[in-house]
Parts: C-alpha cells; sequence; structure tokens
C-alpha cells in the first residue's frame, strides 16, 4: 500500500460536513417511560414473584397511568412480551399456582382472561390487566409469574427478526 492511499484511509472526516444533512420534519412523540424505562432489582418482597419484567412493565404502566392514561400503552419490553386487551393494558402470563381451582377463580375475578389451566403443572396462562399485577402477586396461592415472551424467528439471511 502506497503513502497516500494509507493517509485517505486513515484520514477521519470532520463532522461539520453532517451540518448541512436533511432531517426528517416529523417528530414522533415519545412516551414518557420509553424515555428513561425503569430497571428492578430484587428487594425480597413479593413484587420479586414477577420478575425483572413484569416489574418494568408494572412500574412503566403505574408513570403511564400518573400521566393522563391517554392513547395506547407502549412498553420498553413491547417488543419482547404479548400484550392485549384495550390500548394494550393486559399482559399475556403463565402464573405458577398452589391450589389451580381457587387460583382460577381468584384470578378471573381480578379481571384476567384465562386461557388455559394445566392440573398437572399447575400453571395459568392468560391475558392479566397490568394494574392487577402486584394484586396477584400479592397473593399467597401464588408462586411465581413470568411474562409470555414473542417468538424469535429466523429470517431467510440467517439474522433474527421477530413477527
Amino acid at each position: 500500500m502506497n503513502a497516500t492511499r494509507r493517509a485517505r484511509a486513515l484520514k477521519i472526516d470532520l463532522l461539520e460536513s453532517l451540518d448541512k444533512r436533511i432531517t426528517p420534519a416529523i417528530v414522533v412523540p415519545v412516551h414518557p417511560a420509553a424515555v428513561a424505562p425503569p430497571v428492578y432489582a430484587p428487594n425480597g418482597t413479593f413484587m420479586d414473584k414477577m420478575g425483572r419484567s413484569l416489574n418494568i412493565i408494572y412500574q412503566e404502566y403505574l408513570s403511564y397511568q400518573n400521566h393522563g392514561g391517554q392513547g395506547a400503552f407502549v412498553s420498553s419490553q413491547s417488543g419482547q412480551v404479548i400484550f392485549g386487551g384495550p390500548n394494550g393494558t393486559s399482559v399475556a402470563v403463565n402464573i405458577r399456582v398452589g391450589n389451580l381451582n381457587a387460583a382460577v377463580s381468584d384470578l378471573k375475578g381480578l379481571g384476567m382472561q384465562v386461557g388455559a389451566a394445566n392440573a398437572s403443572t399447575r400453571i395459568v396462562t392468560g391475558y392479566l390487566p397490568i394494574s392487577r399485577l402486584s394484586q396477584v402477586a400479592s397473593n399467597a396461592n401464588v408462586i411465581g409469574l413470568s411474562p409470555i415472551t414473542r417468538p424469535i424467528l429466523l429470517n431467510r439471511m440467517g439474522g433474527y427478526r421477530l413477527p
């Protein structure tokens, strides 16, 4: 490699050349929770039953309600977790319980749309209103909650994509 070619390869372009670039005129509103997503660390309370993702979703939902709750609820976990219900205010969950029959009636009473209940594994699956997550986690019959995540698919080029 000759000297001029090496000098050209190592040349760093100045940022001033970017000043005349065209920027889009459309401003996308950002949900307050999307700006600085909350973090969660286990703290020894009943909320630990929900795990990291559901705790973050619950904190973002509380922030959404405190800011007026207008429009669809959008969480930082929306790319990984399945949401449903009006305005995306329910989350798909698997709930491990102690007594299945008592838990199913309790969960239905809290507004959960129960999709399936497995007696051998004692897991109830369905859509739970996000506002009820803390009530379900505080239930002594509930052993743990986990979100149902979106499947990740391979595209033709070998990369991953969400459906």
